[in-house]
């Protein structure tokens, strides 16, 4: 038989408040960590990649006594010092005869290192030592790949020239130079005609001092 006095007891009612009041906490503290972790997952912070530092140009090769180095072509030395004829078959790069009467091209030098693009490269002599370098290759080419290959070696242009050149339709010209090591180095992407190749030029002091 039940006993009707400890139903109805204070004592008892409060046991069942506070039980009541216990489960509904530990609920609501399950939900609310529940949602907390959604919360967390959806909100995550992306990671994201630091960006790459820009390149930076290298600084002029100022003249400090040794000769202009250029794709394995030293300024001011024998020219039979430093290739082959290619009549001989060497393994590495090698010389044969240029343009007659054309005062740029001398020799030709084939078997350099290659670009990815296609250039014809020149040198002439004064007393048997190679006082001029000239390469050529597309007047657009120029502009992209030998300026990006000459500025990592030089830096900035000390001067950068620009005309227009007239005609059907009008082209704009330009003339960047530098003074490295002594010599004067150019880049033009054209000479007279838009027809003409792009052509990067190094003339040394003594061919400087003879022209």
């Amino acid at each position: 038989e039940v006993d009707m006095r400890y139903l109805n007891s204070p004592k008892r009612n409060r046991w069942i408040v506070v039980s009541m009041l216990l489960i509904s906490l530990a609920f609501f503290l399950s939900i609310a960590g529940c949602s907390q972790s959604d919360t967390g997952k959806a909100e995550a912070p992306k990671k994201t990649e630091a960006p790459a530092p820009a390149p930076v140009a290298a600084a002029p090769q100022e003249y400090d006594g040794e000769a202009l180095v250029f794709r394995g072509i030293t300024m001011g030395e024998p020219l039979e010092a430093q290739f082959e004829h290619c009549d001989s078959k060497p393994e590495g790069p090698c010389y044969r005869e240029g343009i007659e009467g054309d005062p740029y091209k001398e020799y030709i030098i084939e078997g350099l290192p290659d670009l990815g693009i296609r250039t014809t490269e020149f040198v002439s002599l004064i007393d048997g030592n190679i006082e001029l370098y000239m390469l050529e290759t597309d007047k657009e080419l120029v502009g992209r790949q030998i300026l990006a290959l000459v500025q990592g070696m030089f830096g900035d242009p000390a001067s950068d020239e620009r005309s227009m050149l007239e005609g059907a339709i009008p082209y704009e010209v330009y003339l960047k130079t530098w003074d490295v090591k002594g010599c004067l180095v150019q880049m033009s992407n054209i000479r007279t005609s838009e027809l003409d190749p792009g052509r990067l030029l190094i003339k040394s002091a003594e061919y400087l001092k003879q022209n």
